[in-house]
């Protein structure tokens, strides 16, 4: 260490220029800076739950939804014509977007209903045509109340707003997407609804830029300078007018300061203030700020260079580094300026060359130890926490060797009387706070007895409020209470399901399919006789689902009468009951398909192929089980539940609709034959990969 502050003090000049240009050579990289603050960033790809939560989406197709919620201030609420044609604008607009698939933008102008075009058999959409006379909107409104499963989903509670779902894909950027989502909401223009972007997506990507906002970022340098004040995603502060706004509270001052000032400047401002009050010289104030920046423009350039993206951990680095950094100056000025009063005519190489050597070796001490505290945080599995840890360290060893060399050598290049003018070197550099905090000292050096007994007694009880800590995990509450996106989103929780999705997922077993072959004897108009041996020890099979397959294709030559479906070779069919008998298992087949005997045209020689496999969600039973799970979730009100929407309440929905909306009828069937054709008749309606959502 005494190397460099040797060489700085005889090479001055070459020191600092050697200083900036290693500052401006890593300065680029800030241009290469790229953000990375959604959720996702914050948890080890290789984690178990991550894996997991990346095969369940895989496996049902699910995507985080971005939520655009339209607000109605019409006395019938979105049940208007303009509301309603809104919705399937930007239900279509979106979709456009490059990116997003349409099959993953849902909103009542995606989903079906039980009506069909006349002379067709093709299901209507729900604003297919879109509703324009009274009598279609009272119409849309009773098919809402009875279908029931899009109230709280696309349409809230009281009728006021409705909400359109956009599917963000795995990868896609968000705040890109965001950009883009906002893009179509402003190409409306001036319209009556209100309309708000939320989601957890959009949580997770703007609570970073905002953190950097807040620090003193443009936010045209975040990327979504489109995104103007006051809008529904960008207004984050609660204050519309930045130019015209009223403070007249503590967070209105708080939001205005940190939207028109920044929490950076106003730390280096304070920072500033204190320096040249204690110094009374302004290069003393300006010295330490030029590290500061030095250190910063490094830090975020070598994080460019390196391809590290600003993570929430390492948003906060500027406010950090700026704190920690000019610590080591306000001791090597106040030693420096006490030595130039203690040698007044000195030589001022010297006096520089005695405050280094008497304070180089605590800087070094101090900045190295900070630096490996942080420097321990890149043992964490977390990446941005390893980036917080390693940058923060990189910083304080940037701070640590500016202190030993640049300013050693601007002392040497700057006059004395740049730091001390001549009528304050007679008043031996004590003021009236320096007096002050000595009275202080000598004060506790009487009580030392009393405060240490006091410190003990306050270290022995702070314990017990560790009981009293929580983990804040809600990137809503990380916005301010009074703002848009807050509150949007709290309405949207009140009035909807609720905003962030829970995911339960009920696995029915895995069980292997068990088949062989069967003698043309072992099967009956309408049961089927197993080998005990196969099949015995597999429980009930009540619900289970058999294959019958010819092994042969059928004599039909001179058979006038065999039915056209007779040619197929296999037939599948749903057990309603088993019972054992001797060596051999025999299965009662569901009523509702043809005798196997008949369809098959098995001979009394011939053998029939069969594949027995368990399909748990065509069986009542199963599904009572999880309508119990859905109902034992709903009431855990308390636990911050708000709706909650599952594969049964679809069953008892659409067997509802499909026997012409009859009292009675929304309910479990209970046999696998009419629970595999509610299943069915859904996948007519939505499509296989809404059957797989579920």
């Amino acid at each position: 260490m005494r190397v460099l502050y040797t060489n700085a003090i005889r090479f001055p000049r070459a020191t600092i220029v050697v200083a900036m240009l290693i500052t401006l050579a890593v300065a680029p990289g800030m241009l290469r800076l790229r953000l990375r603050t959604d959720g996702h960033a914050l948890v080890p790809a290789e984690a178990p739950a991550v894996r997991l939560d990346e095969a369940i989406r895989a496996e049902f197709g699910l995507d985080d939804p971005v939520v655009v919620v339209i607000h109605s201030n019409h006395t019938d609420g979105i049940f208007n014509v303009h509301t309603l044609e809104l919705v399937d604008q930007l239900t279509r607009s979106f979709g456009k977007i490059e990116g997003i698939r349409p099959a993953r933008v849902l909103s009542l102008a995606t989903e079906a209903s039980d009506r069909v075009w006349p002379g067709t058999l093709r299901f209507r959409r729900m604003l297919e045509p879109p509703p324009k006379s009274p009598e279609d909107l009272a119409r849309l409104r009773r098919d809402l109340r009875e279908i029931g499963l899009y109230n709280g989903t696309f349409v809230s509670s009281d009728g006021a707003s409705a909400a359109i779902l956009v599917g963000v894909p795995s990868g896609r950027d968000r705040l890109d997407l965001l950009k883009s989502i906002q893009i179509v909401v402003d190409g409306l223009g001036s319209v009556p609804e209100r309309i708000d972007i939320i989601g957890a997506p959009v949580a997770e990507a703007l609570l970073g830029t905002h953190i950097l906002e807040d620090l003193g970022v443009p936010a045209g340098w975040l990327g979504f300078e489109t995104f103007e004040e006051g809008r529904a995603v960008h207004d984050a502060s609660g204050i519309d007018d930045s130019s015209s706004v009223h403070v007249n509270s503590l967070d209105a001052l708080r939001n205005w300061i940190s939207r028109n000032i920044g929490l950076v400047p106003l730390a280096i401002a304070v920072m500033a203030v204190v320096f040249f009050i204690c110094f009374r010289s302004l290069i003393a104030t300006v010295l330490p700020l030029m590290e500061v920046g030095a250190a910063l423009v490094f830090v975020f350039g070598l994080m460019g260079w390196l391809d590290i993206p600003i993570y929430l951990t390492t948003a906060i680095l500027p406010i950090i580094i700026t704190a920690t950094g000019i610590t080591d100056e306000i001791h090597v000025f106040t030693r420096y300026r006490q030595m130039l009063r203690a040698e007044p005519g000195g030589d001022h190489a010297a006096i520089v060359m005695k405050t280094m050597d008497e304070l180089a070796r605590p800087i070094m001490l101090t900045s190295v130890t900070t630096s490996l505290a942080f420097l321990s945080f890149a043992l964490s599995t977390i990446g941005p926490v390893r980036a917080f840890g390693i940058f923060t360290g990189v910083g304080s060893i940037f701070c640590m060797l500016w202190s030993l060399t640049v300013i050693p050598a601007c002392f040497v290049l700057l006059s004395p009387r740049r730091f001390l003018s001549d009528r304050h070197r007679g008043t031996g550099g004590w003021g009236p706070l320096w007096r002050l905090f000595h009275a202080v000292g000598r004060t506790v050096c009487v009580l030392r007895i009393p405060l240490l007994l006091l410190a003990a007694g306050v270290v022995a009880i702070a314990p017990m409020g560790v009981k009293r800590v929580v983990v804040q995990d809600s990137w809503i509450d990380g916005f301010a209470p009074g703002s848009r996106f807050y509150q949007a989103t709290q309405h949207f929780n009140d009035e909807f399901h609720g905003m962030h999705v829970l995911m339960l997922v009920v696995d029915g077993g895995r069980e292997k399919v068990v088949n062989g072959e069967l003698s043309a004897s072992d099967v009956d108009a309408r049961t089927v006789r197993l080998p005990a041996a196969q099949v015995e020890k597999l429980g009930p099979l009540d619900g289970w689902r058999i294959l019958l397959e010819r092994t042969t294709p059928p004599n039909l030559s001179g058979d006038l009468r065999a039915p056209t479906h007779s040619m197929h070779m296999a037939w599948t069919y749903w057990v309603e009951g088993s019972e054992l008998e001797g060596d051999r298992v025999t299965l009662s087949l569901a009523a509702g398909r043809p005798s196997p005997l008949h369809v098959l045209r098995l001979q009394p020689e011939e053998t029939v192929r069969f594949e027995l496999s368990p399909v748990p969600f065509m069986r009542s039973d199963v599904l009572q089980r999880v309508a119990g799970l859905e109902r034992f979730v709903a009431g855990r009100r308390a636990d911050a539940v708000g709706g909650v929407l599952g594969p049964t309440d679809y069953v008892r929905t659409v067997h509802f609709m499909i026997h012409g909306r009859r009292d009675g009828m929304r309910r479990i069937p209970n046999d696998s034959a009419q629970i595999e054709r509610v299943w069915r008749e859904y996948g007519n309606i939505r499509g296989k990969e809404r059957v797989s959502q579920l």
